[in-house]
């Protein structure tokens, strides 16, 4: 709520919206100052808060006041400053300089800060996290010490706590007017940095061998693998070609010894020879299917049997080393083969 005030004479006039405090009365020497205020306050009855926040404040630097910090109160309260405004006007009210306007308005300044309050509530962090930094809304409020209280806006806020060598923690807090609200907020540890060990040896190998494409062994070897299967059912089907052909003969041979079967050219079979000519023919089918697929199969598989990487022995390749704790010069040098045979030398 905001109150008018005359220029010479306090007078506190009720409104359904809250009104500047008039031009107080201020004591010469100080002329810039007392302008600024004036300015200040004709730009708070035109509803021009922020500029007359800014004359305020440019008043304030230069001649810091109760009266002026008052000023500055109140037109953060008609900003919705809450926070900054309750701070500042509890300030300005509590000055241990008897500031002659702030007395002869004590009544309207209270009944401010009463109202200013109604728009604020206290939150109460908890933490194990020394130092750690607090945040509201993104706003840091600095580092917390547990079991600290801070003034915030009503509703519903982000509080985060942030702290070196701690995973942060955020959490949304609903803070109603009046009341206290208290948050226990405790951060874990970030896991210790893993450390590489260093190497036990210096690989030596020339550049033309540490350029040298690393073969993919798994890979060749699935290849292989896919191969002799195609290659394998390939002769399955083969074999089931022959069985086929097999089959087809032998019923062709069971038509022909058969005295009551007309013969293929006839259009009139008796039923067990026409059974006998469809199964010859299913069983030409299977030998078709099972030659062709054969074929197929087996240049499949002899195709990637064939082009499957192939693991190169390393024979004769030798690998010098050096260990730490050897004299200068000693170096051990290795064969590259299964049992793998050392020397040393200076």
């Amino acid at each position: 709520m905001r109150f008018r005030v005359a220029l010479v004479v306090v007078a506190l006039c009720a409104s359904t919206t809250s009104r500047a405090l008039a031009e107080p009365t201020i004591d010469p020497p100080h002329p810039p100052e007392h302008q600024l205020v004036i300015d200040g306050v004709h730009l708070r009855e035109q509803g021009r808060d922020l500029e007359a926040l800014a004359k305020f404040r440019e008043a304030y630097a230069l001649a810091p006041r109760p009266m002026v910090l008052a000023q500055i109160a109140l037109a953060e309260q008609a900003l919705g400053k809450w926070r900054d405004a309750e701070r500042d006007l509890d300030d300005a009210m509590k000055s241990t300089d008897q500031d002659s306007w702030i007395v002869a308005n004590h009544d309207a300044l209270a009944k401010a800060l009463t109202t200013i309050g109604m728009h604020l509530g206290t939150l109460q962090v908890m933490t194990d996290a020394a130092g750690a930094e607090l945040f509201l809304d993104g706003q840091s409020l600095g580092h917390v010490e547990s079991g600290a209280s801070y003034r915030v806006e009503i509703g519903t806020r982000n509080v985060e706590l942030r702290a070196a060598g701690k995973y942060s923690s955020s959490r949304s807090v609903v803070v109603t007017a009046g009341e206290i609200s208290r948050e226990t907020i405790d951060l874990e540890p970030l896991p210790a940095p893993s450390q590489t060990p260093a190497p036990l040896h210096q690989d030596h190998r020339s550049q033309s061998e540490a350029r040298a494409p690393i073969v993919d062994q798994q890979a060749g070897a699935t290849q292989r693998n896919i191969g002799w299967v195609f290659l394998g059912t390939a002769g399955a089907l083969a074999i089931a070609g022959v069985a086929g052909i097999v089959a087809r003969n032998v019923e062709i041979g069971s038509y022909n010894d058969d005295g009551s079967c007309p013969g293929l050219h006839s259009l009139d079979q008796p039923p067990i020879c026409q059974s006998k000519i469809t199964t010859a023919q299913t069983w030409t089918t299977v030998s078709i299917l099972g030659f062709v697929g054969s074929g197929v199969l087996a240049a499949g598989g002899a195709v990637l049997v064939l082009t499957s990487p192939k693991k190169t022995p390393q024979s004769g390749a030798r690998r010098q080393v050096t260990a730490p704790g050897l004299a200068p010069g000693f170096e051990l040098v290795c064969a590259g083969l299964p049992g793998i045979s050392c020397f040393a030398r200076f």
